[in-house]
């Protein structure tokens, strides 16, 4: 008999933890598996806990004094993954029927396979209309090596809720870089490539996972800190790309620079801006927001990037 791990990182979750834990409850292993769910509560200010121990029984919450911060309190949700299958599904996430029997049914066809990243209906995340599939530009199976190449050319990179890991092939503890705020997943996937060099990584068309909405929105100073990320994630793993991949992903993670920045613009500084030009204080807007744009522009250099404006 299998055994699942859902690992749960919570925060001020009460609006959106119900549905997450009931449609894990609800997955009916039929003496095929047995799931343990565990809600790492990251000191919630709201309801999340008494929701939790009063509706759940079944359900192991731990608590915690102090707020971890969101990468720590991922680690410490994976800390407890135990048995043949783990995933860590976020709060305002929720699993589809069937997809624990699909995902043992695949790992027990694919023994080599660390991971299997599925797709997901997403409810209205990124802006995109309700029931809108969130799918791979590239799906398939990937060797080690070809993952590590993937994931570094910054196409994309699953969510943890997407992942389920295969604990029978990891033996190594799982865990999220506290340095990182918002790839430390994709630091996740290159380490167990590197670990696991037979291994094989799977992007599935098939829909398990819905997406919610509760995180949907970035400030600008979020999108900041994310490319400050990317770069630093860059800068670490660029020695195993070889002298035209690095070229690829250098050009690549240029134009998500670029693209980030004009988003900033959009979102944060479109009304400022407009009043400035029209108020002839272009100059006074632009110096109070060089930090936000040097500080990313100072880091490409140091990657052997070039700053080119078309």
């Amino acid at each position: 008999m299998d055994r699942i791990a859902v690992c749960i990182p919570a925060y001020n979750s009460a609006n959106v933890i119900t549905r997450c834990l009931t449609s894990v409850v609800a997955q009916d292993g039929g003496g095929r598996y047995t799931i343990r769910v565990i809600v790492s509560d990251d000191n919630s200010i709201d309801r999340t806990r008494s929701i939790v121990s009063s509706n759940f029984k079944e359900v192991e919450l731990v608590t915690s004094s102090i707020n971890r911060g969101l990468t720590e309190n991922w680690s410490h949700a994976i800390s407890y993954a135990r048995g043949e299958i783990a995933i860590l599904l976020h709060h305002d996430d929720w699993l589809l029927p069937g997809a624990f029997d699909f995902i043992r049914y695949f790992f027990r066809a694919n023994p080599n396979a660390a991971l299997v990243a599925v797709s997901a209906n997403v409810e209205s995340a990124y802006s995109q209309a309700p029931g809108t599939l969130l799918s791979w530009k590239k799906s398939g199976s990937y060797p080690a090596s070809d993952w590590v190449k993937y994931l570094l050319s910054f196409r994309e990179c699953p969510a943890p809720s997407h992942v389920f890991f295969n604990l029978n092939l990891i033996t190594s503890p799982l865990y999220y870089d506290s340095s990182l705020n918002y790839c430390s997943e994709l630091d996740l996937y290159i380490r167990l490539a590197l670990h696991y060099p037979n291994a094989a990584f799977y992007l599935l068309d098939d829909v398990f996972v819905g997406r919610g909405s509760a995180d949907e929105r970035f400030s600008s100073g979020h999108q900041h800190l994310q490319l400050t990320d990317y770069v630093k994630v860059f800068s670490r793993y660029k020695g195993l790309l070889t002298d035209p991949e690095m070229v690829a992903s250098n050009n690549l993670l240029v134009c998500a620079v670029r693209a980030k920045l004009l988003k900033l613009i959009e979102l944060k500084m479109v009304r400022e801006l407009k009043w400035c030009f029209a108020q002839n204080e272009f100059r006074r807007w632009f110096w109070r927001n060089r930090k936000e744009f040097f500080g990313i522009i100072k880091m490409l250099p140091r990657l052997g990037l070039k700053w080119v404006m078309n």
